[in-house]
């Protein structure tokens, strides 16, 4: 994979849009793509360009405008990393650590993203 997604229609099978989430500083070799209620995730794996590093990068978009609201890039190093999407919520296992990124909308403002630490499992 080179980190770019697309999106077909159901109905007509055509590309309705493209996800580019690509950082010029990952090679990247794997991704996977979530639909949330409101939101697509997606999570791409990689390393640096020599191959040494480790790396992976999350983007989140609108399901309905395909805007990207949240995006991210870590090194992960030796670490599993995790990514499960429910509903408007996104859950992140990184080795020990477990975070949720939420996203909601108020009296029809804006979606709004909240990144927050659930726990550390040791």
């Amino acid at each position: 994979t080179d980190g770019v997604c697309e999106v077909f229609s159901d109905d007509s099978g055509d590309c309705i849009a493209t996800l580019d989430e690509t950082q010029g500083e990952i090679h990247y070799s794997s991704s996977k793509v979530k639909v949330g209620k409101d939101t697509i995730v997606k999570i791409s794996y990689g390393s640096d360009i020599q191959g040494k590093i480790g790396k992976y990068s999350i983007g989140i978009w609108r399901k309905n405008t395909f805007r990207k609201i949240y995006k991210s890039v870590h090194d992960h190093l030796r670490d599993c990393v995790y990514l499960q999407e429910n509903g408007n919520e996104v859950f992140i296992q990184k080795s020990k650590k477990l975070s949720k990124i939420r996203i909601h909308q108020e009296n029809g403002e804006e979606l709004k993203v909240v990144e927050e630490s659930l726990n550390d499992f040791e």
